[in-house]
């Protein structure tokens, strides 16, 4: 080959030589490019040159190089422009396939040289107009779905009237038969609910309340987290709801954590404490009092999920109350009883008695939930569980309809047998921004109406909740067990409040870690560990506010 050509390769293979076009100029900015696959060109496509066929042949003809300069040009044309020539009248608006290309191959004339643009002058103002109202149009036609779309998955399809946010402890079972009854409360009111449900109620509600971002609506499980917020911006309750709601409510349900009688809390959901459950198929309830006074017949577990060791403040309170009655069990609920008086240390010991060496090791070990599911085992290992009413639901379906229970004060010992005291527990409602909405949801979530429904909708396999509110029919409950529980959360004149769930954050968790303590070494005496206590109690009394419920039982 001569200095002046390249070798260059054919389609098919064989090596061909060509002049050098190095050198060839440059066409001028918006002008064709001559020769066949002109079109091509001007797209800067090389695949439409490696295909473009020579005029006059009837087929593919040898590849020629092309200049560095246009294939350099066109590099740069393809970075700014959509792959046009810079200045063509068609730069930077895509690409377009030529007619040949768009037919197939079997569609192109091999016989003809393609046509050169055409140039079809744009104005660019109008350009201009035309894209921004295309612009303009896109962006709110896609508001308008996004909108509309929110509105129908939030109501059904009906407007939307607001929304409302809820925070509780509800998650898994128990939180989706809440959302149920929230759906409930949407399709009949067209407000929207936002609700989180979290273990971590308290760090996630206290840090809320700081930043001055809380939930309208606040579940809280115990009236002492309720009096934790006694001077935040909390909605008295009798201006928001219903007088003859309000009245379906004992005192005990509505407490008044700032001491001026205004009520911020009212229990939307109940359970009851103070009994004893057992496999009603291998005992009956008149072997109970034999079984409690044998070593190793208590199942019991101290673990739970953010907590650990109440439980074991359950068994204390009961067995408190049983022993001493009411007034004592409220005086020192209420921080005004220490927690070195003599009958305290005796319901610590008769706790400790229950439990052997190996029995308390097992309960430190043991979740909560599994303790009471050796009850129904084949051989089981123990036959009395002193836990409350919603663990009914954690045992298997199929263990269910016998699982029966006693009050524990025919099973603790030195109990009143003639007592009727029973300890509770709940969950309150408080509201911490007024809206038309969050009136109208708390009224909703504390009628009888709801509760029924919360009840009567509850999944195949779940347990009925409980309620406080006297309006709810025994007849919500499926089974003769229900019913005794629900008709003894009525009469709440017999009822006290969780001790623990009504003392102070502090107080609860130091009582909480001193009863593993003395089930880790029962043997060593509840002495220190109750002064210890003490010194809690009194730090607290010196501290401003309230942080002391005035009163726990009915």
């Amino acid at each position: 080959m001569g200095a002046g050509a390249r070798a260059v390769r054919h389609p098919r293979g064989a090596a061909v030589a060509h002049p050098a076009l190095s050198a060839a100029p440059l066409p001028a900015p918006g002008q064709p490019v001559a020769g066949r696959g002109d079109r091509a060109a001007a797209r800067g496509d090389t695949a439409g040159l490696l295909h473009a066929p020579h005029a006059g042949t009837a087929g593919p003809g040898p590849v020629h190089p092309e200049p560095d300069e246009h294939r350099l040009q066109r590099r740069r044309d393809r970075r700014g422009g959509g792959g046009h020539h810079a200045g063509h009248p068609l730069a930077g608006r895509g690409r377009r396939l030529d007619p040949a290309r768009r037919r197939g191959r079997r569609g192109a004339d091999p016989g003809r040289t393609p046509a050169a643009h055409r140039r079809v002058p744009v104005p660019a103002a109008m350009s201009a107009r035309t894209r921004s109202f295309n612009v303009t149009a896109a962006v709110l036609g896609l508001w308008l779905v996004v909108l509309s779309a929110v509105g129908a998955g939030d109501t059904g399809g009906r407007q939307s009237r607001g929304s409302v946010s809820v925070l509780a402890t509800w998650t898994g079972d128990e939180g989706a038969a809440f959302r149920e009854l929230l759906q409930l409360f949407t399709d009949e009111s067209g407000v929207r609910v936002d609700y989180q449900g979290t273990t971590a109620l308290r760090e996630v509600l206290s840090s809320e309340v700081k930043a001055g971002t809380p939930p309208d609506i606040a579940v809280l499980p115990s009236p002492g987290e309720l009096a934790t917020y006694a001077d935040a911006p909390l909605v008295p309750l009798q201006k928001v709801l219903p007088a003859d709601t309000l009245a379906a409510y004992g005192p005990l349900w509505k407490p008044a954590p700032r001491g001026d009688g205004a009520v911020y809390g009212i229990a939307v959901k109940a359970d009851l404490k103070s009994i004893v459950w057992y496999d009603a198929n291998r005992h009956t309830s008149r072997e109970l009092p034999a079984l409690a006074a044998r070593d190793g017949q208590w199942c019991a577990g101290m673990g739970g999920d953010a907590t650990s060791g109440w439980p074991g403040t359950d068994w204390i309170e009961d067995i408190l109350l049983q022993q001493q009655g009411k007034a004592v069990y409220q005086a020192w609920a209420t921080g005004g009883l220490a927690w070195t008086d003599p009958r305290i240390g005796r319901a610590w010991r008769t706790w400790g008695s229950l439990f052997g060496k190996g029995a308390a090791r097992t309960a430190l070990l043991t979740d909560f939930r599994d303790a009471g599911r050796k009850l129904f085992a084949a051989r089981p290992t123990c036959a009395l569980e002193h836990q409350g009413s919603f663990i009914r639901g954690g045992y298997a379906p199929k263990d269910r309809a016998h699982a029966s229970f006693a009050f524990s004060t025919g099973l603790i010992p030195g109990a009143d047998r003639t007592s009727t005291a029973r300890e509770v527990s709940a969950d309150f409602a408080a509201m911490f921004h007024e809206t038309p909405q969050s009136r109208r949801l708390l009224a909703y979530l504390t009628s009888a109406k709801a509760q029924t429904a919360w009840a009567e909708n509850t999944a195949s396999g779940r347990t009925r909740p409980f309620f406080a509110n006297g309006d709810v029919p025994l007849s919500v409950q499926p089974d003769d067990v229900g019913e005794k529980i629900a008709k003894t959360l009525k009469n709440s004149r017999s009822l006290c409040l969780d001790a623990s769930d009504a003392m102070p954050t502090r107080m609860r968790l130091a009582f909480q870690r001193a009863a593993l303590a003395y089930l880790s070494d029962v043997a060593k005496g509840p002495d220190a560990l109750l002064t210890s206590l003490e010194k809690v109690r009194t730090d607290l009394h010196k501290e401003r506010g309230r942080p002391w419920l005035s009163t726990v039982c009915g």
